[in-house]
C-alpha cells in the first residue's frame, strides 16, 4: 500500500470513530455541561467547557493497555480506554459543541487538537490566548503550559486525554509528527505544512 492510500485509509478510519451524533456521547456532553460555572459566551466560558470535557475523559476513563479502539459509546460504557479510544471520545464530545477537531499522532500515541474560532482578528485572538493561559494556570497550577497555535481566525489547542493533570504540555506537543485534518481531507506536519491532500475528487 502506498503512503497516500495508507494516510487516506487512516483518515477514513479516524472519521468513523468520531461520533458526535451518538446519543450516549451527547448525553455525556450534556451531563458535563451541568457543572459549568462561568457565564456563557465569554472567553472563560469557552475555556471552561473545553477543559471540563478534557477532565471528564482524562479523569473518568481509566487507562487501558488493550490495543483495541472502542467507539466513544463503548468507551463510555466500559469507563476505560487507550489513548486512541480516549481521543476519539474527547473529539466526539467537542464536536457535539461544533468545535473542529484534528487527530495527532506520535508513533503509536494519539491525542487531538481542537480549534477555537475567534472573530475580530489578531487582537481578539491574543485576548483569548491571554485568558486561556491564565485559566490553565489557575485550573492546573501556575507554570503549567499548553501546546497551542495562534491563527488569525482562532486558536488550536493540543489535548492529550491520557494525561490526568496537564492537558498538553508544550514539550509534549513537539513529539506529535502528523496532524490529520479529517474534514479538510489533508495531513499536516506539526508546523502546519501540508504533507498530503487526501481529496481525490
Amino acid at each position: 500500500m502506498d503512503i497516500f492510500k495508507l494516510l487516506t485509509s487512516l483518515s477514513d478510519h479516524f472519521r468513523s470513530k468520531i461520533t458526535p451524533r451518538d446519543p450516549e456521547v451527547k448525553k455525556a456532553a450534556e451531563e458535563t455541561r451541568k457543572n459549568e460555572l462561568v457565564v456563557n459566551g465569554t472567553h472563560l466560558a469557552i475555556a471552561e467547557r473545553i477543559f471540563n470535557y478534557f477532565d471528564f475523559v482524562a479523569l473518568n476513563i481509566r487507562p487501558s493497555d488493550y490495543n483495541v479502539q472502542e467507539t466513544p459509546s463503548e468507551t463510555l460504557r466500559l469507563r476505560s480506554g487507550n489513548c486512541r479510544s480516549k481521543s476519539f471520545l474527547l473529539a466526539s464530545m467537542l464536536e457535539v459543541e461544533g468545535y473542529k477537531t484534528q487527530i495527532t499522532l506520535a508513533g503509536n500515541h494519539m491525542a487531538i487538537r481542537v480549534f477555537v474560532p475567534i472573530e475580530g482578528g489578531w487582537g481578539k485572538v491574543r485576548e483569548m490566548d491571554y485568558a486561556l493561559r491564565n485559566y490553565i494556570a489557575k485550573r492546573y497550577g501556575y507554570g503549567m503550559g499548553i501546546d497551542r497555535e495562534l491563527h488569525e481566525q482562532g486558536i488550536s489547542i493540543l489535548l492529550d486525554p491520557t494525561l490526568s493533570r496537564i492537558p498538553g504540555e508544550v514539550v509534549a506537543g513537539k513529539l506529535f509528527k502528523l496532524v490529520f485534518d479529517i474534514d479538510e481531507k489533508r495531513v499536516l506536519n506539526t508546523d502546519g505544512e501540508l504533507i498530503a491532500r487526501l481529496d481525490t475528487s
